[in-house]
């Protein structure tokens, strides 16, 4: 008798914490199952969801390329009528402009009310399963030059005129808007890190946003005075390699500080 007493006593006090441990699994499992934000990755050369499909992308580019740099939530601008159309054509994603000059309006100054201008497409864009790219958008560096893109603040001419204005594409050929990217590329006052600073913010900003596909780095960066080494077959392998590589480094590096599952994407030089 004083064995069959103490034998399920001893198991109870051994089996407890199994018991307890138990218990607490679903809350646990729950919790390690919760869905991510829903995000593509890259297998080889394809991208691929969350299940291993791979996923084909065709949609549209939307730029907003004067200030304030996104769009009013009105007809004029972007509303949830605009995205319900993209989604009845048939269209998955939208590469959408980001601009420099939007996202830090004053050196080392990020707006973070400009962020949520941008949030709000993104949002509404998200809610319909399209998938968005956002876009460091530039064409021809600044106003200064008849485009967009980067700020005032980050302008360094060194003081070449613009004696006439070729619109576009002509004044990327101009001496100043070549030397303005020359002086990018060179990090001339810190211009490549504070670029790749808002980049930063970007990310952060975007990191658990749902149907965020990725960072296109820069729109069309132009060689500057290095464009003469691109008239040839092969494209421009001397400013790819030398000036291009570096500054997407750097960028991919800011943003992998916060963000390391979204892809980056960046292009060559323009030829």
């Amino acid at each position: 008798v004083p064995v069959q007493v103490e034998l399920p006593a001893l198991l109870m006090r051994r089996l407890l914490p199994l018991l307890l441990a138990l218990a607490l699994l679903p809350s646990f499992g729950a919790a390690a199952q919760r869905p991510g934000p829903a995000r593509l990755h890259r297998e080889g050369h394809w991208l691929v969801d969350s299940s291993g499909r791979v996923v084909l992308l065709h949609g549209v580019n939307a730029v907003w390329k004067r200030p304030p740099y996104a769009p009013p939530a009105t007809a004029a601008g972007f509303t949830a009528a605009d995205a319900d159309w993209i989604a009845a054509q048939g269209f998955n994603t939208v590469r959408l402009g980001v601009i420099f000059a939007g996202v830090m309006p004053h050196r080392g100054v990020v707006d973070p009310a400009y962020l949520e201008k941008v949030a709000r497409v993104v949002d509404l864009l998200a809610a319909r399963k399209v998938w968005v790219l956002l876009d460091f958008h530039q064409d021809m560096y600044n106003e200064k030059f008849a485009g967009e893109g980067f700020p005032a603040w980050a302008v360094h001419d060194d003081g070449i005129p613009t004696p006439v204005n070729a619109g576009f594409p002509g004044n990327y050929f101009q001496p100043s808007t070549s030397r303005a990217f020359d002086n990018l590329y060179a990090n001339v006052d810190g211009l490549e890190d504070l670029y790749a600073q808002a980049w930063k913010a970007v990310a952060k900003r975007f990191q658990r946003t749902p149907y965020v596909l990725g960072y296109d780095v820069m729109n069309e960066p132009w060689p500057g005075t290095q464009i003469a080494t691109c008239t040839n077959p092969v494209g421009c392998p001397v400013f790819d390699t030398q000036s291009l590589q570096p500054l997407y480094e750097k960028v991919i590096a800011a943003i992998r500080s916060v963000d390391r599952i979204t892809v980056g994407a960046g292009k060559r030089g323009p030829v």
